[in-house]
């Protein structure tokens, strides 16, 4: 095998398991409690209603029951595995690269004898292992819960099982495939965990952001044609957004395009993370002609966001009001973002 291609260190892999294999311990408790034992629990309503059942046309609509209550675990109907979907890979990732940044470990790593693409592909090893290991452990316990069952041992439970197993893991890495993209362009943990959380709701939060703004001006009215046609540019746009798929099992589809995603975000990263310098580590932005874009970025959603708050108590039908509210938005959104970048700035040099 070329090592060059696959820079394994057993080292690094197990410096940054180290550091990370708490969380992972964390997340296998949260989703045993939230999947196995849901599953479990609602076998065990099963039984009790099961045992009082005599008749035939009774018992075969409580195993339906049973068969739709479980889908229902299985689709994140509730329960906080989706929260754990979206959350845990940041986390991970914060981690990995923010932190190790903050604590001056990165820095370290690249005056010892590993080259950046040992340390990158360590890290995003040790990344994939640690989302891949709750999902593995939990659907173990849950295969066996339904094998055990007379009801549930179905082909068809076990498959929903199997497929939750891959949806998870493949959204969440997925998740930190994106969040990746932010650990390299930014230089330390606010600033990374800042724009992961903004840019994870982009795709779908900038149409609600839109509409939030276009409501108060009556530009947006339920029922006419503009409205029905930003609905569907709406739904198109959540399907950017790496959260529209934390909830449901997704499509074989849906799945092979996130993996190909995932791959495409771990290479770009890779490029980045190539050209990051260790001067800059503690700094908001790694690159320095991002700063413009920061500024931009952050002037337009302060000013999309408070605006029409203010416009609708002291502006509305004042189109003097309207320019003077809008204006003092994106003059508190700029405020904001070179107030960011000078106490980053300023935090480094001292």
């Amino acid at each position: 095998m070329n090592l060059k291609l696959i820079p394994f260190n057993k080292n690094l892999f197990w410096k940054d398991w180290k550091i990370t294999k708490w969380i992972t311990i964390l997340a296998s408790i949260l989703i045993f409690f939230d999947m196995p034992l849901r599953i479990y629990s609602e076998i065990n309503r099963y039984n009790v209603f099961i045992k009082r059942i005599k008749d035939i046309s009774e018992t075969m609509i409580l195993n339906k029951s049973l068969e739709v209550g479980i889908e229902d675990v299985f689709n994140h109907i509730y329960g906080i595995t989706p929260y754990i979907i979206l959350i845990y890979p940041i986390i991970i990732i914060l981690i990995l690269f923010g932190e190790e940044r903050r604590n001056k470990t990165m820095e370290l790593m690249t005056y010892m004898p590993y080259s950046k693409y040992e340390i990158f592909f360590n890290k995003v090893l040790v990344g994939v292992t640690n989302i891949v290991i709750p999902y593995i452990i939990n659907g173990i316990i849950i295969l066996v819960i339904l094998a055990t069952h007379p009801v549930l041992k179905e082909i068809k439970n076990l498959y929903l099982n199997i497929m939750w197993i891959m949806n998870s893991i493949i959204v969440s890495i997925a998740i930190m495939s994106f969040s990746l993209i932010f650990a390299t362009l930014t230089a330390n943990s606010i600033g990374q965990i800042a724009l992961t959380s903004i840019f994870i709701y982009f795709p779908a939060g900038i149409t609600v952001l839109l509409r939030i703004n276009m409501e108060p001006m009556m530009i947006l009215r339920q029922g006419n044609m503009l409205y029905d046609r930003f609905y569907k540019i709406s739904l198109i746009m959540h399907k950017f957004s790496p959260v529209d798929y934390i909830r449901f099992i997704n499509t074989t589809i849906e799945l092979i395009i996130l993996i190909i995603v995932s791959i495409m975000l771990i290479l770009i990263s890779k490029k980045l993370f190539d050209k990051n310098k260790n001067e800059r580590n503690g700094e908001l932005l790694q690159f320095k002609n991002l700063e413009l874009f920061f500024k931009a970025g952050v002037t337009i959603c302060v000013m999309l966001t408070i605006s029409p708050l203010i416009f609708q108590r002291v502006g509305k039908g004042s189109i003097i009001g309207f320019i003077l509210i809008y204006a003092i938005g994106a003059l508190i959104g700029l405020f904001i973002s070179k107030k960011c970048i000078k106490l980053s700035k300023s935090s480094v040099t001292t």
